[in-house]
């Protein structure tokens, strides 16, 4: 049996692909070696961006004005309310999703793909094929099937962060700041070259997500002197982590060549340069343009 779609890969992109294709009426098979495996990156948005998607109930904080903050100059609070999803109800929404709507799973890793002019065969590395009248490769910045672009090399984006309680209060309850570029708690420290901010946030409960972050840097920044970089700026600001906090390590590419379109695995989502070049931002863009690879096809 041919399903119309197979998707490969079941992080946000890969599921919201399936929920919008499933419930468009395709027939649909995800392939991942491990499907329900939880998502560890944190995942913020504009909320703004989520409008009409349904999503409320996945989101697990929110702040009206997040702040940026420089040197020598009062914090600038903008008017655009931003939000953190929590991971486990936005996989199981979408994960329920394509399931009601008929979607099956094949646990599995793809390693090669064929063409001929009945559509597409998915090979898995363990053996097996998945037929398919189109493959969308939702794999990732390092895709599975979808062959990558020729050109400049990509930026990247390099963060190291913690959630813990932090005494004393990093932030007033409530507070976020999205951009933190102050460099006064980190003159003299042995702070690498390329700049970086801190992106904190209060998680209430006396709890603080606090990331180092180099936003885009080519080479990229190594992740051992972000860490240097964070710890530097906690004792700069006189405060220290209490217990042992949950951590957090980022790595991914921004702004490199686009895979090429005369191929025939379609990407999505960050196998597809979907990945905002200036910020790192995927995953509401993949959860807004789901619907609309669902009409497509």
């Amino acid at each position: 049996m041919r399903d119309r779609v197979v998707i490969v890969g079941a992080g946000p992109a890969g599921l919201a692909a399936a929920a919008a294709c499933a419930e468009a009426g395709l027939p649909l098979t995800v392939i991942a070696p491990q499907p329900a495996t939880p998502w560890r990156p944190t995942y913020g948005a504009w909320i703004d961006e989520l409008s009409g998607l349904g999503l409320d109930e996945a989101l697990a904080h929110r702040w009206g004005r997040p702040e940026v903050r420089f040197d020598d100059a009062e914090p600038i609070a903008l008017e655009r309310g931003y939000a953190v999803f929590d991971n486990a109800r936005l996989q199981g929404l979408l994960t329920s999703r394509a399931a009601r709507a008929g979607a099956r799973t094949v646990v599995g890793a793809a390693a090669a793909v064929s063409h001929d002019a009945h559509g597409s065969v998915v090979r898995l590395a363990g053996g097996g094929d998945v037929p398919a009248g189109v493959v969308i490769d939702a794999s990732g910045h390092r895709p599975a099937l979808l062959r990558g672009g020729v050109g400049a090399a990509p930026a990247w984006q390099v963060a190291y962060g913690i959630i813990a309680q932090i005494e004393p209060a990093l932030l007033a309850p409530g507070e976020m700041w999205l951009m933190d570029w102050r460099s006064g708690p980190l003159r003299d420290r042995g702070a690498p070259a390329v700049p970086t901010f801190a992106y904190a946030m209060d998680f209430g409960g006396g709890r603080t997500f606090v990331e180092e972050t180099s936003l885009a840097a080519r080479p990229a920044v190594r992740l051992e002197a972000v860490h240097r970089r964070l710890q530097a700026r906690l004792d700069g600001l006189g405060v220290r982590v209490t217990g042992t906090p949950w951590v957090e390590r980022v790595r991914f590419p921004m702004g490199g060549p686009l895979p090429p379109r005369s191929q025939r695995v379609v990407g999505f989502g960050a196998a597809a340069g979907m990945v905002h070049p200036a910020t790192g931002f995927q995953v509401a863009t993949a959860l807004a343009r789901a619907p609309a690879l669902a009409r497509a096809l």
